[in-house]
């Protein structure tokens, strides 16, 4: 079964909304994807763009369709922008990396929203399971991608600091631009005809 984070939810909107980077990232899409568990309602965000939610369970994505995390049934390089919540919990299929990236348009933001094990509201939620949920460090690594790129604002920096600072955890990336490979110009050999070389007749004087 899945937890139940909406006891965070006030916490999470306001620590989404309070966080400039992640409201930037979210405002420079026309609309985005929230994908959430199906026990945690939708913080509300002051972001103009249009949210799309998709939802799972312990089976995986189970609305507005059903498919396994391990194949996220969007077309590559199609979204804009991402706002993943709670993916990572105890007895939870899997959402590869490498899924996220490949369905982010070039270019594209993924904000990652997590339950931190370290704080008391956590565990008031989970209790032993919170040690199951990552940490900062591994939150980091469970979302190393080469074509990610981690944007560290100095409040994530902090919370690598003092853990029990804030009970989510919050990353915001950016898929690289995709650079158009270098063509090599062909040149076209052109066919120099050679003249005939002027005879010079010559007379005897």
């Amino acid at each position: 079964m899945l937890a139940d984070f909406s006891s965070l939810q006030a916490v999470e909107a306001r620590l989404l909304s309070g966080l400039e980077t992640a409201i930037t990232a979210l405002n420079r899409a026309e609309w985005f994807v929230e994908v959430a568990p199906v026990t945690s309602p939708s913080p509300k965000l002051n972001v103009s763009a249009k949210r799309h939610r998709v939802l799972f369970d312990d089976t995986g994505l189970v609305w507005p369709f059903r498919a396994l995390g391990e194949a996220l049934p969007f077309d590559t390089g199609s979204v804009p922008a991402l706002l993943v919540r709670h993916a990572w919990q105890p007895h939870q299929s899997r959402f590869p990396m490498d899924q996220w990236a490949r369905v982010l348009k070039s270019g594209g933001v993924l904000v990652s929203v997590s339950a931190n094990p370290w704080h008391p509201k956590v565990w008031q939620v989970l209790g032993k399971q919170s040690w199951r949920l990552p940490s900062w460090p591994h939150f980091l690594a469970a979302h190393a991608h080469p074509d990610i790129q981690l944007e560290m604002t100095p409040l994530a920096q902090w919370w690598g600091v003092v853990p029990k600072l804030s009970p989510l955890l919050v990353l915001v990336g950016q898929k690289r631009c995709e650079i158009s490979p270098i063509r090599p110009e062909r040149r076209s050999r052109l066919a120099l005809k050679q003249a005939p070389a002027a005879m010079a007749q010559c007379r005897a004087a």
